[in-house]
Order: structure tokens, then C-alpha cells, then sequence
């Protein structure tokens, strides 16, 4: 008996590191800077092998809708530095050191008003429906993912397309956010996580998980990217 339920533990052990091979960030909402200038977030969290804490700060300019390269600031951190733990404090130190080089006008009480937070399921189109109770406005989301069959490896285009309703139901305004430039190189799954929106509900800003095949690693690697669009 004790010899059979070592081998079913073992078996579910192997699962679950298949399922789980990778390294999964968290996000983490820094706030909208300024006169809506921009949107600041951070992804964090352990590499895979577990010798070092990363953490992102990325700046996503809201008037271009642009997030450049040379806004993000990646750091890396061993373990023995910040005595192994939470990855928070990794996530909070690089933020501090990204203000330092960074002077940006950032308010952490100016994070916005959360309209959606939730993971649909994967596929070649999703549409997901939210609500802005305080401006009684109706969203519809559509992402539309090419090409509509994706494996591990694949480059990921995507384009997306939001709709706004009146309380009866009626079509406002849409408005069409277009492609990325580029496909995603090596994304092969892309999901809408969370949908915030500015005080002043100026913008809507979609933070999408991306789904990323490490070549290195032969593993999979969970990431977040920020897309906006203006309302007004």
C-alpha cells in the first residue's frame, strides 16, 4: 500500500510540474502618472530554477498608447540578498530604485477604478463584457488572436476592438485599438486579465497574461503586456 502511494504521488508530482514548468509573474497596478501621462505597472516573481527574484517596471505612455523599450526597467536579485521569501520586496525595491533614475510625478492613490479582473478562456477570439457603475456605461471587448491556431513557439498577432452601450443597451461608440505593430515573438496564448480605467475615465487600460515558450528552458513562461485606449 505505501509503496503504490508513493508512485501516486509521484505521478501527480509529474504532472504538476508539466503544468507548472515556467515561471509565472504577478501584476502589480503603480498608478496613473500625472494628468493621465502614463500608466505605470511592475510584474515580479521567482525564475524557474529559483536563484533570483525579477522584477519589471514599466512605464506605458497612455498619449501614444506606446509602451517603449527604454521605459521598462528590468532587475534581477538573488535570492541570499533579500533572504529568499516573498518576491514582493524585490517588486517594491525596484520601483524605488526606478523613481530614483525616473523623477515621474507617480500618485499611489491614482491607481483607477478596476472594471474587470478575471481570466477567460483560451481561443482564437474572446469577447468579455464589463460595466462602469459610477458613469453607467456598457463595455464589450473583443480580442481577436491570429493565427487562430497557436503551439508553443508561435508568434501571437493580435488586434482588438472595444464597444461601448447606453443603459438601454444601444451602440455609443466604438473604437477600434488596431494590432500591435508586430506579432508577439514566441506568445502563443494571449488573455485579457484586467480592465482599469483612469479617475477621470479618460482612458481604458487592458492588461492582457501572455503566455511565452522559453527556448532556453523548454518551458513556458506567464507575462503581462498593457494596451490602451482613449475615450475622449
Amino acid at each position: 500500500m505505501r509503496g503504490k502511494l508513493i508512485t501516486v504521488c509521484s505521478f501527480f508530482l509529474l504532472i504538476l510540474s508539466s503544468v507548472f514548468a515556467g515561471d509565472r509573474a504577478d501584476f502589480i497596478n503603480l498608478g496613473f502618472i500625472g494628468q493621465n501621462e502614463a500608466f505605470l505597472y511592475g510584474q515580479y516573481g521567482i525564475d524557474e530554477e529559483g536563484t533570483y527574484f525579477y522584477a519589471d517596471v514599466v512605464y506605458h505612455d497612455l498619449q501614444t498608447g506606446e509602451t517603449p523599450a527604454e521605459s521598462i526597467q528590468s532587475k534581477r536579485y538573488p535570492l541570499i540578498e533579500l533572504d529568499g521569501g516573498s518576491t514582493l520586496p524585490a517588486m517594491l525595491q525596484s520601483v524605488q530604485e526606478y523613481l530614483t533614475v525616473n523623477p515621474v510625478p507617480v500618485d499611489f492613490t491614482r491607481t483607477g477604478v478596476m472594471l474587470y479582473s478575471r481570466l477567460p478562456g483560451t481561443g482564437a477570439a474572446a469577447r468579455i463584457s464589463f460595466k462602469d457603475y459610477t458613469q453607467n456605461k456598457d463595455y464589450s471587448l473583443s480580442l481577436n488572436l491570429r493565427p487562430k491556431v497557436r503551439n508553443p513557439g508561435s508568434n501571437t498577432a493580435i488586434a482588438l476592438t472595444l464597444y461601448q452601450y447606453d443603459q438601454e443597451g444601444n451602440l455609443e461608440q466604438r473604437y477600434d485599438a488596431g494590432s500591435l505593430v508586430s506579432p508577439l515573438e514566441g506568445v502563443y496564448d494571449v488573455r485579457i486579465a484586467k480592465v482599469f480605467s483612469d479617475p477621470e475615465r479618460n482612458y481604458l487600460v487592458m492588461v492582457f497574461q501572455t503566455s511565452e515558450f522559453d527556448d532556453e528552458t523548454k518551458s513556458v513562461d506567464v507575462r503581462y503586456l498593457v494596451k490602451s485606449i482613449a475615450l475622449n
